[in-house]
């Protein structure tokens, strides 16, 4: 993700970051608490950012997009800006930030001109939301290799969370919308409410809906999104405020690649794309690497290669509730291999 190179100076200038600060939505605040989560070290980062840009409080920039970026990038720039009438010093609450460790040149410049375009409008309409992030609780649901499970929502929606996943939601959902962040595999059963849609965040995209079944598999190392659905209706757009939006229908998917960024509609299969939550693990037209990655998300193993030539794979078949002693017994004698399970890891041999 672009943020893990981010040092103060990118999230001064991320239009996405901006629209956090200046208009915070419950779905906002989940993803930026999240990202914070995993990495405590941008903590710092984002905290000091963020208080730069509430000392603004650049009331006559508000409606003016492109104003705010010009300021900001003739700070970045060491430049002065046509809107900015001289330097004047800051006030106190933002001359306090001038000793942050993460406040670079750009963002003492920043502050320094905040002086010249005073804020008391702006103090008047800060979101409270913003003042209250902190004391918004979190659950976090991480499950590893190996391991399945049953999350049940503060609203009573259901999701069966696959190996190797992460689901993050608020402990009490707000009046007006329900939402996770997803990170993994999961299967919904979602409680009809219509006056509080239900969104599940993942990479790139999102997905709306109001009462359905539906299952999302959003692994990072992917990079790719497929929505099934199997009851009801739901509406995927793309993160960045919706530019691409489609609706399914019960038995169609929508895939989202990263490299594209686009979302394409198709139909989903039940035993390649759903079947995980009944036990199954299913293969079609499989690689090695496409069998051994779902081997070790699903049993906890890793697999080590020893002596022989690799052939490639185009496995197809299927396992339910099977054990990985199961699994490997059939899968050497389908493709010619031996192999020796020790713990967690199995040592393949291919023969010659």
């Amino acid at each position: 993700m672009k943020y893990l190179r981010y040092d103060i100076e990118n999230y001064l200038t991320d239009t996405q970051f901006q629209d956090w600060v200046k208009h915070p939505t419950a779905e906002k605040n989940a993803f930026w608490n999240e990202w914070m989560e995993a990495h405590p070290a941008h903590r710092a980062k984002i905290g000091a950012a963020r208080e730069v840009l509430w000392s603004m409080r650049f009331h006559h920039l508000e409606n003016s997009h492109e104003d705010y970026q010009e300021v900001l990038q003739h700070i970045l720039q060491g430049k002065k800006s046509s809107r900015g009438q001289g330097i004047a010093l800051a006030s106190a609450p933002a001359y306090r930030l001038l000793a942050h460790p993460f406040l670079s040149r750009a963002a003492i410049l920043l502050l320094c001109l905040l002086g010249a375009w005073g804020w008391n409008s702006y103090e008047n309409r800060m979101p409270t939301s913003m003042h209250q992030l902190s004391a918004i609780q979190y659950k976090v649901v991480k499950n590893p290799q190996g391991i399945r499970s049953t999350v049940t929502l503060p609203d009573g929606s259901t999701v069966l969370l696959n190996a190797d996943s992460k689901i993050t939601f608020a402990e009490a959902f707000s009046d007006s919308l329900r939402e996770v962040h997803l990170q993994g595999e999961a299967y919904f059963e979602v409680s009809k409410d219509t006056a509080r849609p239900f969104i599940v965040r993942t990479f790139g995209m999102h997905t709306r809906v109001l009462g359905t079944s539906f299952n999302v598999n959003a692994y990072d190392d992917k990079q790719t999104v497929e929505v099934s659905l199997l009851e009801g209706k739901v509406e995927v757009a793309l993160n960045n405020n919706g530019a691409q939006k489609l609706r399914l229908v019960p038995g169609e998917k929508a895939t989202y690649h990263g490299g594209v960024q686009k979302i394409k509609k198709g139909t989903y299969d039940y035993h390649r794309d759903v079947s995980w939550k009944d036990g199954e693990i299913y293969f079609e037209n499989a690689s090695f690497r496409e069998v051994s990655d779902r081997l070790e998300k699903w049993y906890d193993v890793e697999f080590m290669m020893t002596e022989g030539l690799f052939e490639a794979w185009h496995y197809n078949g299927a396992f339910k509730n099977s054990s990985i002693d199961k699994v490997m017994e059939r899968l050497a004698y389908v493709q010619n291999f031996s192999y020796e399970i020790q713990g967690k890891k199995i040592y393949i041999n291919f023969k010659r």
